[in-house]
Formats: structure tokens, C-alpha cells, sequence
């Protein structure tokens, strides 16, 4: 006989009313944005604006649902110009975990608190910055000449063991960055994630950033650089299909630039108006689009 306690009906899982976190206009375009009790990998080449976009959820997540956060900061790499380069995000409300002066946190420490809170945190967004630099005990305390096995994956993968059931039932965004590291197998792709595998087949949603270029605008005769283009692969959806490339616009001291990539969309659905330099929607006008994203961000309720 049946335990009818574990018995859940298939409409009761398909009919769930899970929470959409946005990402970004042109991402959310691409997978759907980010049903809650998600796993998500952001991965791509250093300095492409992973943590930048993962931050730019956090903040909506805050905005849109008044989501608890928490960041796992195993780089070190998240500090007041990162924080405050995001527009929308509220930092009090933000909660960090890492090494302090007498108390460094080795990869067992970190997975053992993210644990923690998926168990204890329902509906929050834990981030992880990044999955990839998690270093174990052995290989901490190891010679740096040694050759030993790096645990960090291993570890991982049994994390991912424990934590698949729970994250969903949980509704936990869990959100983790990998780097992307050369392939020197001579097969394949020539990139891949550094952090085990176990963690690919988990994720729902998995974007990787490709390349980035330089944003600059024309101003008179001069060309300033406001920021920097991010190419994305889509890689897995848990929403809209796979396979997709698309760009987001990383506006430094900003975030990612929403106002711009909807002025692009809005272009592309004939819902905005361009005459010659104008920019036209409803009453709002511009000349010229960094203008007309200025108007806009002047009238929000348009």
C-alpha cells in the first residue's frame, strides 16, 4: 500500500502559481524570466557582468516581491562599487556570507550555511559568487606546489544531491556563477564551466556569456564609454526554449540598462516612434536615444 502523504497529483504540480522574477527586458524576452524554486547558472568569461546581472535580480526580486537575499561572497569580489552600481537594489536588506579576520571560510563552511538557509529561508534568493572559487579544507591547508585533486566539485555535487528536492519546495532562487575555463582536451567546446558536472544537469535555467564589447556614446565628436554589451547564450530554459543569443546592456554606476533595452524592443514592435533623431512615445519625446531614455526615466509611469 501507497503513502498517500508522498501522493501528489500531476495538475497539483503543473498548476502550481509559481512567482516570475524578471532579469533584464531582452532576457526575459529570450527564457521567460525566473520562476521561483529555481536553480540558475550564469557562467562566461571574466569580467562579462555575471555578478552584475545576478545583483540586477536580486534587486528586482526585491522590488517586484520583496524577496530576503543572501550572497554568498566566497570571491571577495562584491564591495561597495558593485553594490551600489545597481539601480533598485536595497543593501540593507541584503544579507553576505564570507571569511571575516580569524574566521576563513573553506568550501564545506559555505555550502554547509547555503544549506542552512534553503532549509530555514523559504522564497529567498541566495546567491552564489561563485561556485567555481570554492577552495575545500585539503586543498587549503595543502602546500601551494601540491598537486592535489581540487574536493570543491565534489563537494558541490553532493550539495546539489541534497539540496534538488528542496530548492522547489522551498521556492528558493538559488543563483550560481561559474567561470568558464579553456578546454585543453583538444574536443569539444572549446570552453567549459569549472565545477563538476552534477551541477549542469540541476539547472533549470543556464545562461552563458559568450563575449562582451565596449558600450560608447557619441556625444558631439566625442565617444565615451558608458559601458559594455553582454552576449548571451541560452543554454537551458525552464520557460522559453533553448538555443537563443541575445544582448544586454551593462550601464556602468547603473546596471544593467533596462530603459535602453526597452526602447530597443519598443523599436523593434513599432510601439516607439523614430523619425529621423526623435523619439516618439505617447506624449514622451527625445532627440537622439540616450534623451529619450532620459525622458523616460523622468516619467516612469509611462
Amino acid at each position: 500500500k501507497y503513502d498517500a502523504e508522498v501522493m501528489v497529483n500531476a495538475t497539483e504540480v503543473a498548476e502550481k502559481d509559481r512567482k516570475i522574477i524578471s532579469i533584464c527586458p531582452v532576457l526575459d524576452f529570450a527564457v521567460g524570466g525566473i520562476p521561483e524554486g529555481s536553480w540558475v547558472l550564469l557562467s562566461g568569461i571574466p569580467k562579462c557582468g555575471k555578478t552584475t546581472t545576478a545583483l540586477q535580480i536580486a534587486a528586482n526580486a526585491q522590488q517586484q516581491f520583496d524577496k530576503q537575499i543572501f550572497i554568498g561572497n566566497v570571491e571577495h569580489r562584491i564591495n561597495k562599487k558593485e553594490l551600489s552600481g545597481i539601480h533598485g537594489l536595497d543593501i540593507s536588506k541584503i544579507e553576505m556570507i564570507q571569511s571575516k579576520k580569524g574566521k576563513i571560510l573553506m568550501a564545506q563552511d559555505h555550502l554547509q550555511e547555503y544549506t542552512h538557509i534553503i532549509k530555514t529561508v523559504p522564497g529567498c534568493v541566495l546567491i552564489i559568487d561563485s561556485s567555481s572559487a570554492l577552495c575545500a579544507e585539503k586543498e587549503f591547508s595543502e602546500d601551494i606546489t601540491a598537486q592535489a585533486r581540487n574536493e570543491g566539485p565534489k563537494l558541490l555535487a553532493t550539495f546539489c544531491r541534497k539540496m534538488a528536492s528542496i530548492v522547489p519546495v522551498q521556492d528558493v532562487t538559488l543563483i550560481i556563477i561559474q567561470h568558464l575555463i579553456a578546454n585543453t582536451s583538444g574536443y569539444g567546446s572549446p570552453f567549459y564551466e569549472d565545477g563538476g558536472n552534477k551541477i549542469q544537469y540541476q539547472a533549470d535555467i543556464k545562461l552563458r556569456c559568450t563575449s562582451f564589447q565596449k558600450w560608447n556614446l557619441k556625444q558631439n565628436d566625442d565617444s565615451t564609454r558608458v559601458g559594455q554589451v553582454a552576449n548571451w547564450q541560452v543554454v537551458t530554459s525552464s520557460l522559453g526554449p533553448p538555443g537563443s543569443k541575445v544582448q544586454s546592456y551593462i550601464r556602468y554606476g547603473y546596471g544593467i540598462d533596462d530603459i535602453k533595452e526597452y526602447i530597443d524592443l519598443g523599436l523593434d514592435m513599432a510601439v516607439i516612434d523614430k523619425a529621423g533623431t526623435w523619439y516618439t512615445f505617447k506624449d514622451v519625446r527625445g532627440q537622439g536615444e540616450e534623451k529619450m531614455r532620459n525622458a523616460l526615466l523622468e516619467n516612469p509611469e509611462r
